[in-house]
């Protein structure tokens, strides 16, 4: 594999490592400003991606294996919203995006150091 596809996989798996650490830093935000309603939710969002989001930084070999486990398990309740005909845009929306990091995770980048 030539060092040009190796750098395309270590930049896209940092831009998600980007994106997933605001959402994770929003997520806590909503959940000390929010209702009580959902702060469960949203605590629960933040305290998943903001460590996921080091993880990939950092090319931690813990976070591709949690990765895995947490993005498969948001693409296949995905699925079952959009089988249910519920929330279909947040459904497709986290679906596409779940896959798409799976897909990262999956190439991940070898270190070299």
């Amino acid at each position: 594999m030539s060092r040009r596809t190796t750098a395309q996989r270590g930049a896209e798996l940092t831009t998600w490592a980007v994106i997933y650490s605001l959402l994770g830093w929003l997520s806590l935000s909503a959940a000390v400003f929010g209702g009580a309603g959902e702060s469960p939710y949203y605590l629960t969002a933040g305290l998943t991606l903001l460590p996921l989001a080091v993880g990939f930084w950092f090319r931690w070999l813990w976070a591709r294996w949690a990765g895995f486990v947490v993005f498969s398990a948001v693409a296949a309740w995905a699925v079952w919203q959009i089988a249910q005909q519920r929330v279909w845009i947040m459904a497709i929306a986290l679906l596409l995006t779940s896959v798409e990091t799976l897909w990262c995770l999956w190439r991940w980048p070898e270190r070299h150091e």
